[in-house]
């Protein structure tokens, strides 16, 4: 169970819906992942110390580098910094891409989920709306204080409105949760070259497919 979860972590499932407002911002963030009750110790250890770096605007979206850092007490000699795929999205074509050299973009299978009125919960001092999936497999803790370009995944084909905070998968006992988040004025060259790199992406092979979060 933990090298597909550990994978589906950096498939990075991404649609758009324009009803959404434009926003111009730049934003770099990070998600931390986090064991839930019923994982064994060494999913616990790793799915605690994992690190997933992003980089957002209006355009685009990708995972810029994940890192792993094990706890001190075990005494560990590693530690992986990397990407496995080129994990990204244009959001003006709704394409999501796993390796940006191959003509093959994905496409996310209709999924609902149903907003929890009543919550009142606060995740690193925002305010959220929490939307739990049909299934209830997957919860979403939402806030309107961030861009919806902020999130680690987006697993329906409407996007939540605001970013998400927090997203617990209830099958899979882990949990992401927002750790840091700051906007970018100006854009690094690498970053240029990598929006345009997206942006000029073409695929005419679009594959629809379960969105990983949820498996």
């Amino acid at each position: 169970m933990l090298k597909s979860n550990y994978l589906s972590i950096l498939i990075i499932v991404l649609s758009i819906n324009f009803v959404h407002a434009q926003t111009n911002n730049n934003n770099i963030f990070t998600y931390e992942s986090k064991s839930l009750d019923g994982l064994n110790l060494m999913e616990s250890v790793l799915y605690d110390n994992i690190n997933y770096h992003f980089f957002s605007n209006q355009s685009v979206a990708y995972l810029v580098e994940f890192i792993i850092t094990p706890p001190e007490k075990l005494k560990l000699n590693f530690n992986p910094t990397g990407k496995k795929e080129d994990v990204c999205l244009d959001y003006e074509k709704s394409a999501f891409y796993k390796f940006l050299d191959v003509d093959t973009s994905y496409v996310l299978k209709d999924l609902h989920f149903k907003k929890i009125d009543t919550s009142k919960t606060i995740i690193r001092g925002y305010k959220t709306s929490k939307y739990v999936s049909k299934d209830g497999s997957i919860t979403v803790y939402s806030t309107k204080d961030l861009p919806w370009q902020v999130q680690p995944c987006v697993i329906t084909q409407d996007l939540f409105n605001g970013g998400i905070v927090k997203l617990v998968n209830n099958n899979s006992k882990f949990a992401l949760e927002l750790s840091n988040y700051e906007t970018q004025d100006n854009l690094t060259d690498d970053q240029k070259n990598k929006i345009d790199k997206i942006q000029n992406k073409q695929s005419e092979n679009k594959v629809a497919i379960i969105p990983p979060m949820m498996e």
